[in-house]
C-alpha cells in the first residue's frame, strides 16, 4: 500500500507560514507617455510607400526631437555619439538620454526617456521612471507601512511630478502605466551566520512543482534553477518576463548604500535631503536590524501582473497606475491583499522546498533511519513498510554518498521510482533543499546537516510586525497638491490617493492641445498639406488607377487611416 498523501495538512502549514509574512511595496517601474506637442514633436519616421500610397503606423504616431525638447525642459541631460573632424570641428549624433538620477525628498529615482518610442511594437514616445515610494518617503527601506500599491503609485506619481515637473507638463501623468511593481519582506535571523548559511541553502534550491506533501507518483520539476550571482544575492529566474525573486543580505546592501551616500554628501554638504538620507541609514539600531535580515524581494513584470489578476478572478484591468489601484481595492473587498499575492506566488515554491522537519539532519545517519522508519509504520502497512523503507534509506544514501545531481541522472532504480522516492522523503520530513545542497562530498553533507532549518525560523522569526526603530511617516504630504500648481491641472489632480472619477473632459488644459484632424475632410486636409513635409510625391493625391483589391487584401501595408491620440478623461480626487 503506497504511503498515504499528507498533502492538505503541508499545505496549510505553508499558507500559514506565508501568511504570517508583513509584505510591503518596495519599486515601481511606470511608463509616461507623450502628448503630442508641436514644439518638440515631429511626424512619426515609420512612413513607408506601398504602390504609390503613403502608409503611416496604426499605433505609432508621433517621434519626439530632442534637441526641441531640451529647449523646453532646462536641465536635460543629452549624450551623443560625437566624431572629431580633421578641421577640429566636432558632429554630434543619434542623440539620446540616459538613465538619469533625479533627487526627490528622501530619495531618488531613475527616468529615461524614449524618444521615439518603440517603433517594432508600435509605441509612441514615453519616459520610465523607476521609483522606490519607500527610499523616498523614508530614506531607507528596511521596513515600510506602504503595504498597499494605493499608496505606493500615488506616491510615485507625486514625486515624478515634484521631481520633474517640466517633464510632467508634456506626457499623460494620470494615463501612465505600470510596468512593474516590486513586493518585499524578509525573514530576522537570530544571529548574523544565520543569514549567510539560509541563503546557501536557498541557492541550491530548483523551483518546480513541489507538491506539499509530496505525494506518491506526483511529484516533478522544471529543472528552473535558482541562479547565485553576485556573492551574497540569490536570484529566481532572473530572465523571466513574468516574476523573479530576489535572496540577499540586508545587512552588506544597507552598509554599502551608506558608504555610497556618505562619500556623496562630502562632495555635496549643502544638499540637505542627502544628509537626511545619511541620516537615516546611520540610525544604530536600523544597521543591526539589517545585519540579521535576510530579504526576500519578489519583483512582478506587467506579465505577472496580468497572470495575477486573472488567477484572482479580474480580466479587465487596462494597464494603467489609477486602474491598478482600482482592481486592487476590487480584491481587498474580496479579502485578497494583492501586494502579499504577488509577493506569496513567487515564494511559495522555494519556502515549499525549503520546509521540512526542523529536528531532521543528515547528518546523523541514525536519526534519519529512525524518523524514516517511523514514517512508514505510521502511512504504510504490510509488505510496504520494510520496501518503502529500504528504498527511501537507498536513495538517501546515493544522494548523500554521490549527490544530487549524479543520483537524479542515474538512480538506483527508475526515474518514476525516484520521483516517488523523493516525494516520499520530503514527506517524511527531510526538505528538499537540504538533498538539493549534496554534491557528493563531506563538506556538503556536513553543510547540509547543520544548516538552520528555515522552518524553524518561518514559524518564529518571519517579519511579521514593524520593528521598534520604524516610526510612520505622514503620507498625507504627497497627497496635498498646494505645490503642484505650477504643473498642469490635469496632472495636480492624478496624484491623489488613487480613488477617482470621471468628471468629463479635458476641455482645460494648460498644455499645448494636439490639432491633428478629426474628420474626414480634415484628413484629406491634412493628406494634401503632408506633400510638403516629403511623405511622397503622392501624398494627399490618390493614384488615377487604384486595385482596391489589392489594397484590401493588404490592408495590413496599405493603412490609408490617420490616427489620432486619445484624450484622456480628467480625473479628480473623490
Amino acid at each position: 500500500m503506497d504511503p498515504v498523501s499528507q498533502k492538505t495538512p503541508l499545505s496549510t502549514a505553508i499558507e500559514t507560514a506565508l501568511a504570517s509574512f508583513v509584505t510591503f511595496n518596495d519599486f515601481v517601474e511606470l511608463r509616461f507617455w507623450f502628448l503630442f506637442d508641436p514644439r518638440c514633436c515631429v511626424g512619426s519616421s515609420d512612413a513607408v510607400e506601398f504602390d504609390g500610397i503613403v502608409s503611416l503606423s496604426t499605433e505609432k504616431t508621433f517621434d519626439v526631437d530632442l534637441k526641441k525638447l531640451a529647449s523646453l525642459v532646462p536641465g536635460l541631460r543629452l549624450c551623443a555619439e560625437v566624431t572629431f573632424q580633421p578641421d577640429g570641428s566636432v558632429i554630434t549624433d543619434d542623440l539620446k538620454t540616459p538613465f538619469e538620477s533625479i533627487e526627490s525628498h528622501l530619495g531618488s529615482m531613475a527616468i529615461k526617456i524614449y524618444p521615439r518610442g518603440n517603433s517594432r511594437l508600435g509605441l509612441d514616445p514615453y519616459i520610465s521612471a523607476k521609483i522606490n515610494p519607500t527610499k523616498i518617503s523614508y530614506g531607507r527601506n528596511g521596513f515600510s507601512d506602504i503595504h498597499t500599491l494605493g499608496q505606493a503609485l500615488p506616491v510615485a506619481m507625486s514625486a515624478f511630478v515634484r521631481g520633474c515637473p517640466d517633464l510632467a507638463a508634456l506626457v499623460d501623468v494620470a494615463g501612465c502605466q505600470v510596468m512593474r511593481v516590486d513586493s518585499t519582506s524578509g525573514v530576522h535571523c537570530a544571529t548574523v551566520a544565520d543569514v549567510s548559511a539560509l541563503l546557501k541553502r536557498v541557492s541550491h534550491v530548483q523551483i518546480g512543482h513541489v507538491h506539499a506533501a509530496g505525494s506518491t507518483g506526483t511529484y516533478a520539476e522544471r529543472e528552473q534553477k535558482i541562479l547565485a550571482k553576485s556573492g551574497d544575492t540569490v536570484y529566481v529566474n532572473p530572465r523571466s518576463e513574468h516574476q523573479r525573486g530576489a535572496a540577499y543580505d540586508k545587512g552588506g546592501e544597507a552598509r554599502e548604500e551608506l558608504r555610497r551616500l556618505t562619500q556623496e554628501l562630502r562632495r555635496d554638504p549643502s544638499n540637505a535631503a542627502l544628509a537626511a538620507r545619511v541620516e537615516a541609514l546611520s540610525d544604530p539600531e536600523y544597521r543591526a536590524y539589517c545585519e540579521k535580515l535576510l530579504r526576500l524581494e519578489a519583483r512582478t513584470m506587467r506579465r505577472g501582473l496580468v497572470g495575477q489578476l486573472e488567477r484572482l478572478g479580474i480580466t479587465d484591468w487596462d494597464g494603467t497606475a489609477v486602474d491598478l489601484i482600482r482592481c486592487e481595492r476590487q480584491l481587498a473587498d474580496a479579502g485578497t491583499n494583492f501586494v502579499h499575492s504577488l509577493w506569496a506566488h513567487v515564494w511559495r515554491p522555494v519556502l515549499t522546498a525549503l520546509w521540512g522537519d526542523a529536528s531532521m539532519s543528515l547528518a546523523n545517519e541514525t536519526e534519519l533511519e529512525q524518523k524514516i522508519t517511523a514514517y512508514y509504520e505510521e502511512n504504510a502497512v504490510g509488505r510496504a513498510r520494510s520496501m518503502g523503507t529500504r528504498r527511501a534509506l537507498t536513495h538517501l544514501r546515493s544522494i548523500i554518498d554521490r549527490g544530487w545531481a549524479a543520483s537524479k541522472k542515474s538512480p538506483p532504480a527508475s526515474q518514476a521510482t525516484w520521483y516517488r522516492t523523493i516525494g516520499e522523503l520530503v514527506d517524511a520530513g527531510i526538505s528538499l533543499a537540504a538533498l538539493q545542497s549534496c554534491d557528493g562530498t563531506a563538506e556538503s553533507r556536513l553543510a547540509a546537516g547543520v544548516v538552520v532549518s528555515l522552518r524553524s525560523v518561518l514559524e518564529v522569526q518571519a517579519v511579521s510586525s514593524a520593528p521598534s526603530w520604524f516610526k510612520p511617516a505622514d503620507l498625507s504630504r504627497w497627497l496635498d497638491d498646494q505645490d503642484l500648481m505650477g504643473v498642469p491641472h490635469r496632472h495636480r489632480r492624478a496624484v491623489g490617493d488613487g480613488l477617482v472619477e470621471c468628471v468629463g473632459t479635458d476641455d482645460d488644459l494648460c498644455g499645448p492641445v494636439d490639432n491633428r484632424p478629426d474628420t474626414d475632410a480634415e484628413i484629406f486636409a491634412f493628406l494634401d498639406r503632408s506633400a510638403g513635409h516629403g511623405l511622397s510625391s503622392h501624398a494627399g493625391v490618390f493614384p488615377p488607377e487604384v486595385d482596391w483589391d489589392l489594397i484590401v487584401v493588404q490592408s495590413d501595408v496599405a493603412d490609408l487611416r490617420v490616427p489620432a491620440v486619445p484624450r484622456h478623461p480628467q480625473l479628480r480626487l473623490v
